[in-house]
């Protein structure tokens, strides 16, 4: 649910188009490519580097994404699922770190095979305005929550409660777009012209990462914080006692980015995500960092 803003009519700054400046981490959990398991041949997939899986993540949003505080490698759901979507295809993985807004148009640009990145799995919503743009195969399901200070000193239950307050969000996010709007009439965002808030406004504050939008929490600068549920738990369980968290949105897919005019690149890692389902190791990943509820397609 993390992930909104269109990025396809961004202009990419020069250091983010060069890979190696923005980080990249191509051994991390399940991402050896020492016994790959597919036929597929790569050299039809139109990757951006021969041999090698580059996949765009914003590595700020823990479970899914984030830096390992003791190794400084890139752990999470999302990278181990990537890294094993490598490993399926024969390929080293070669994760970069980069600026969520500038995602979708690295992968859009130019032709296939020229493109700055070959896939992205970065807790990316499925919204329809991102499928006029890209394809994205489902793979994850959050919702959406707000933490508040222990106490909940506003009594805020709902995103209508938060008319008149101040609200930290991480920046490009889809709670940023629900609070600020997108200029949709049908689905004002909360401060719009018909949105709930539109005549006592959220006082928005939005940040580069997620853990900047925390600080403020903690520090009492704002009184509330809004962003995915899995990530809500995770400052939960890292700061007990100081946050409650006010569950307000239901569970709804995510998927991994990809070009739409790339039938094969498309197919192939459509059929080892297959493969990992059928065979547990999805299901494995998702157990080891505590999302089974995030499975998808849903548990029965």
């Amino acid at each position: 649910m993390r992930r909104f803003r269109p990025a396809i009519f961004m202009v990419i700054p020069l250091a983010l188009s060069l890979l190696a400046a923005c980080g990249s981490s191509s051994q991390a959990a399940g991402g050896s490519t020492s016994a790959c398991t597919t036929k597929i041949d790569t050299s039809k997939l139109n990757l951006v580097l021969p041999g090698k899986l580059t996949v765009a993540s914003d590595i700020t949003y823990p479970p899914q994404e984030y830096v390992d505080p003791t190794t400084h490698s890139y752990i999470g759901v999302d990278i181990d699922i990537a890294n094993e979507i490598a490993k399926r295809l024969c390929l080293t993985p070669n994760i970069q770190n980069v600026q969520f807004n500038t995602i979708i148009a690295g992968i859009t640009s130019s032709t296939p095979g020229n493109q700055y990145y070959d896939m992205s799995i970065s807790a990316w919503t499925i919204t329809p305005d991102r499928q006029k743009q890209v394809d994205m195969i489902p793979y994850f399901q959050a919702g959406e929550s707000i933490l508040v200070p222990a106490s909940n000193p506003k009594n805020i239950k709902s995103k209508t409660d938060l008319c008149g307050l101040s609200v930290a969000v991480e920046s490009g996010t889809t709670e940023e777009g629900e609070i600020k709007g997108t200029g949709d009439p049908t689905n004002p965002g909360l401060n719009e012209t018909g949105g709930a808030c539109a005549n006592n406004k959220v006082k928005l504050l939005s940040y580069d990462t997620e853990d900047q939008a925390i600080q403020q929490l903690l520090t009492g600068s704002v009184d509330a914080a809004y962003q995915d549920s899995p990530v809500s738990d995770y400052y939960n369980g890292k700061n007990p006692g100081k946050f409650t968290t006010v569950t307000t949105v239901a569970a709804s897919p995510e998927g991994i980015v990809v070009r739409n005019d790339n039938a094969p690149f498309e197919t192939a890692v459509k059929q080892v995500l297959s493969d990992m389902r059928a065979d547990g190791t999805y299901a494995a990943i998702l157990k080891k960092w505590g999302q089974t509820s995030g499975t998808y397609p849903p548990l029965p």
